[in-house]
């Protein structure tokens, strides 16, 4: 039942939105036709007016207990709510700044694990100013409702974004990956564990820019090495699907490499639109997380350079000593990585990569490498042979050179993928070596094909020169 238009009158003048001066102004100002009959004929009056947002008039039509004033700070609208509370977007009365209000629920400042908790974020947030990290401006309280000003960004979060779009291109997921590694990187240097990197606490802006959200759960770190954490003991916080297996056992002793496998969890949903493993239940999950196998990224798509592969599988390692030590060192491979040469990876999507692949792994790839140059080779032959003919007309050339030519192209195009830079750079193995030294049937079909190729070269140089 809609509230009258005197209760609606009563409940706005109580909000502090406007004093009843103001709304008596307002209302002479309205010709008799337009003066609403109840309350919610009133609210959509105002909203028109642009004097109240279409959440504030249903917050007073409604009559709830949201506070819509919270000194210097009027509420716009709501942006989300947690356990701990509700986040609003606001406005600074004089300011006219527009933030994110983080306000912490009744229930939560009953507790004093709950108000100590809050407490941590507000000092965590004081904290960290970085171009990657959402700014906290300030942290007050009103009427008996704390609460914590946050820079607010216009955009989309990257959890939204994937449901949206699915796995996303390689070049955009690494930029979004190497951003947030920066930030993370940041606030690991001032002693910040973050402990919830998940794509739902980045927030793409509209420059591009990733933002990284919520401190709720972070780790302070104090001088005497212990770790402050807003979580108590024996807890488990974060999110199932991007935390990492020690952080599961012990969340208070989760440290910054807890924050190295979230980020590559993040990853790989970027890259994939999927989570690292699925379950109907936490427990299922958990374990998962524990015990299962990593998936590879080459099983879902062939557009990734082999390092990418390696780091992701280093990051989302089962022990916190198998992943890089530091976010400092993610971040620079990252980098090199997005900003190198993008080649493929160069292994099946069946097969397994290890984080240092044994002697004989990699002398079998560099093998690939060396079998597929005399197929290049002579596709180059065959096309520069044909070129010439074409110049001089002579046709029979042409007819001559274009079996071995279309048969070279096919195997140059089956074989298009390269071996990296550092495989090829390791050199041969001793077993390479060996099997060199042996003269192998795959060195004689080498030799064979090159003394084609060269007497191919021959034919055509010498029609080319008689023409």
């Amino acid at each position: 039942m809609s509230a009258s238009r005197e209760l609606f009158a009563k409940r706005l003048v109580a909000s502090g939105l406007m004093t009843g001066d103001e709304l008596g102004n307002f209302w002479d100002s309205l010709r008799q036709d337009e003066r609403p009959t109840d309350g919610n004929h009133f609210a959509r009056t105002l909203v028109r007016a642009g004097r109240l947002t279409e959440f504030q008039a249903g917050e007073l039509a409604q009559g709830r207990a949201t506070p819509l004033v919270l000194e210097p700070y009027v509420l716009l609208g709501k942006i989300g709510a947690g356990g701990m509370g509700q986040v609003f977007k606001a406005q600074h009365r004089r300011m006219k700044r527009v933030v994110a209000l983080k306000v912490l629920s009744a229930e939560a400042l009953k507790s004093p694990a709950g108000a100590l908790r809050f407490q941590r974020e507000v000092e965590a947030a004081a904290r960290l100013i970085h171009p990657n990290i959402v700014t906290a401006f300030d942290a007050n309280e009103f009427a008996g409702s704390h609460f914590l000003v946050m820079e607010y960004v216009e955009g989309i979060d990257l959890s939204t974004l994937i449901k949206r779009r699915g796995a996303l291109p390689l070049a955009e997921a690494l930029d979004y990956a190497v951003q947030t590694a920066r930030g993370i990187a940041f606030a690991h240097a001032e002693g910040i564990i973050h402990r919830d990197i998940k794509p739902s606490n980045l927030l793409l802006d509209k420059r591009g820019t990733i933002k990284i959200l919520d401190m709720g759960l972070a780790r302070l770190d104090t001088p005497d090495g212990e770790g402050v954490g807003l979580t108590a003991s024996g807890e488990v916080m974060g999110t199932i699907d991007y935390m990492a297996p020690e952080q599961a056992l012990d969340t208070k002793r989760a440290d910054a490499r807890a924050d190295i496998y979230s980020l590559g969890c993040t990853l790989y949903r970027m890259l994939t639109g999927e989570m690292m493993y699925e379950g109907d239940t936490f427990i299922r999950k958990l374990i998962a997380h524990s015990e299962s196998p990593i998936p590879e990224l080459a099983a879902k798509r062939t557009d990734l350079p082999a390092t990418l592969e390696q780091l992701f599988r280093r990051m989302v390692a089962k022990t916190p000593g198998e992943r890089p030590q530091t976010m400092a060192e993610v971040l620079s491979e990252l980098e090199a990585i997005a900003s190198g040469p993008i080649a493929p990876t160069p292994i099946s999507a069946g097969s397994s990569i290890s984080r240092a692949a044994p002697d004989s792994s990699r002398s079998a790839i560099r093998e690939g490498f060396i079998m597929r140059q005399p197929a290049n080779l002579a596709a180059a032959v065959a096309i520069s042979s044909e070129r010439k003919s074409d110049t001089a007309g002579n046709e029979e050339t042409i007819d001559a050179v274009r079996p071995l030519r279309e048969a070279a192209e096919r195997k140059a195009t089956a074989n298009q993928e390269s071996v990296t830079g550092e495989t090829c750079a390791a050199g041969p193995s001793r077993d390479t070596q060996a099997a060199r030294g042996k003269a192998s049937p795959s060195w004689l079909l080498i030799a064979a094909m090159g003394v084609g190729a060269a007497l191919v070269v021959a034919v055509g140089l010498a029609t080319w020169a008689l023409l």
